[in-house]
């Protein structure tokens, strides 16, 4: 599990949240209040009045008076981040209510919420007009692990999705991710099933939910998972594989020029890390040969250091010819 039980259990300590089965939920902006943030942001446009100072000096023959205008201080309102489905400006921020059980795993989820969606430029605060709402459920995966026993490695969340604001339209999607269980135990063997990997499950099941509700906007978020380091091989990899098939499920033309660019090179070194590493590559082998052929034409492979040559050698043809 990548985020810390320290931490969530700290938060939980001054929260009560709700099992998904009562209705009720938890909204992350309560979580912040527990937490550090993860970014300092500005939400509001507001242009402060020039503040005039006046001094006065005197001489034995006359007396001269001097203003000065403070500069004006402007805060700029964040781009609103556009959605599929709804016309005319996007939104900026929004509330985020999560109903699952286990509560501490809603924590955890909580805080994938946050940093995904402020990847795609958005801000999770207490009392938007704009509220995402999900309502999950799910169970952990576990296997037999020799003499360590019965270990709770996997996990699978599932639900439904629903994003309201006033005067637009209601949006709705599904949400379904799973971790299996890992095929071998190296440091610990979690005997809790509270604690089984959940986020991980929630994460990949919301690269999807982001691909569909915002589509092209969803990008961001999309090349970061492709670009993050490697820790858990087994979960980051299978992360990476899931956001290249979404970037590749959107329309090219709706992409930014620099989107594009960065997951493709994010996804050849997908390709070197595994001929680097030799690790199962978790689908993402197969992944990123699908999304780097949809643009190439053709199919170099992932398997030796030559093919990670022709990779960047065509990438770096189609930078240099524009993307194209």
């Amino acid at each position: 599990m990548r985020r810390s039980r320290t931490l969530a259990g700290l938060a939980l300590a001054s929260l009560m949240i709700a099992a998904c089965g009562d209705g009720s939920t938890t909204s992350t902006a309560e979580i912040w209040a527990s937490v550090p943030p993860v970014t300092t942001r500005t939400t509001s446009a507001a242009t402060t009045s020039p503040a005039t100072t006046s001094s006065t000096s005197t001489t034995s023959s006359s007396t001269t008076t001097t203003s000065t205008t403070a500069p004006t201080t402007t805060t700029t309102l964040r781009p609103a981040v556009p959605l599929l489905g709804w016309d005319g400006e996007g939104i900026r921020d929004l509330t985020v209510e999560i109903a699952f059980d286990p509560a501490i795993a809603a924590l955890d989820m909580g805080i994938v919420a946050r940093e995904d969606l402020e990847l795609l430029g958005l801000e999770v605060a207490e009392g938007s007009d704009t509220l995402l709402v999900f309502a999950l459920e799910g169970s952990a995966l576990s296997d037999v692990y020799g003499s360590a026993g019965t270990c709770y490695t996997g996990a699978r969340v599932g639900g439904m999705v629903t994003l309201t604001s006033p005067g637009r339209p209601g949006l709705e999607g599904r949400l379904a991710g799973e971790v299996p269980p890992a095929p071998v135990v190296v440091l610990s063997c979690e005997k809790d099933p509270d604690y089984a990997p959940f986020d991980d499950a929630f994460e990949k099941g919301l690269l999807g939910v982001a691909a569909d509700l915002w589509g092209p906007a969803a990008a961001p978020l999309l090349v970061q998972v492709v670009e993050r380091e490697v820790s858990t091989s087994a979960v980051d990899l299978a992360l990476k594989a899931v956001a290249m098939d979404e970037l590749g499920g959107l329309d090219p033309d709706g992409l930014l020029l620099e989107h594009r660019e960065a997951m493709l090179a994010a996804t050849v070194e997908v390709i070197s890390y595994l001929v680097d590493t030799g690790h199962t590559p978790h689908g993402a082998d197969r992944a990123a040969r699908r999304l780097l052929t949809a643009y190439s034409g053709t199919d170099f492979g992932a398997a030796t250091l030559e093919d990670v040559g022709e990779w960047r050698a065509w990438l770096e043809g189609w930078v240099a010819g524009g993307g194209s």
